[in-house]
């Protein structure tokens, strides 16, 4: 296939768009927190407010944040991170969609009694039973653990269900799998949004860029039309979002969980 040159993204207001979080809750509240600083001043008769760019009780969103699934195992603290959507979504200033990774597909499918869930225990699933409390064994009774997982999500299974595989904004789709490049976007089945394919992403033809959960690969080509944004969070311990700017600007932003430094006795 040849070569294609893309025209930067199209936007209405900037994306941010956050790779696998794997269970690592303290990134991803470092992260969202990164952006909050981040964000675009919206100017207003009288001058500059803040990032929300209008008083309590009358803020609009000023950017999209889009996470790309795969959000809760992996790491040592996944339910918390389904708590952390809470508190994301009460920020004003941002407009929040979560995306379906292998993980959240598996998982929904199990406690919709459609697999036994060993595809879900072995991507992920254990780490998170085990950070829990919960003994992840499947033996001969499915529904024992099924029912067990249900009653440890509570009303947080409303989170999971709501989750679409994509979402597209201006020319951009997000998605974690990233699609088919060569089927439009109206033909895009739910396996190839989700799950990655096995020999890479490859651009689309139509311009439409695709944002996606494959390996990071360095600062992000303004013509490549394709990001992988996964940062390997739960072992890398380094979490990582890109910036989409409304005028087609890219750029990344990155959060690290690094051990404060030991305090050193001046010998005098």
């Amino acid at each position: 296939m040849s070569h294609v040159l893309f025209a930067p993204p199209v936007v209405p207001a900037p994306i941010y768009a956050v790779g696998p979080v794997r269970g690592e809750v303290t990134l991803l509240r470092k992260l969202v927190a990164r952006i909050l600083r981040d964000l675009p001043r919206r100017p207003r008769a009288g001058g500059l407010l803040d990032a929300t760019g209008a008083p309590a009780g009358r803020r609009q969103p000023v950017a999209d944040l889009v996470l790309l699934g795969n959000l809760i195992a992996g790491g040592s603290s996944g339910l918390d991170v389904f708590d952390c959507m809470a508190e994301i979504a009460a920020e004003p200033a941002v407009r929040l969609t979560l995306l379906l990774g292998p993980q959240e597909l598996h998982l929904r499918r199990f406690l919709a009694g459609e697999c036994d869930g060993e595809r879900w225990l072995s991507e992920g699933g254990i780490s998170f039973l085990v950070a829990a409390g919960i003994e992840p064994r499947l033996d001969a009774a499915p529904d024992r653990l099924r029912n067990a997982v249900s009653a440890l999500l509570g009303p947080r299974r409303a989170l999971l269900e709501g989750m679409p595989p994509s979402v597209t904004i201006g020319n951009v789709l997000l998605s974690h799998g990233g699609g088919v490049a060569d089927r439009p976007l109206d033909a895009q089945d739910v396996e190839a949004l989700v799950f990655s394919p096995s020999s890479g992403r490859q651009p689309r033809t139509d311009g439409i860029w695709t944002v996606h959960a494959g390996a990071l690969r360095g600062e992000p080509l303004p013509n490549a039309g394709v990001i992988g944004l996964c940062s390997g969070a739960h072992y890398s311990q380094r979490l990582v979002a890109l910036r989409i700017d409304a005028d087609g600007g890219l750029g990344l932003l990155e959060v690290r969980d690094e051990p404060a430094p030991q305090e050193t006795l001046a010998h005098r």
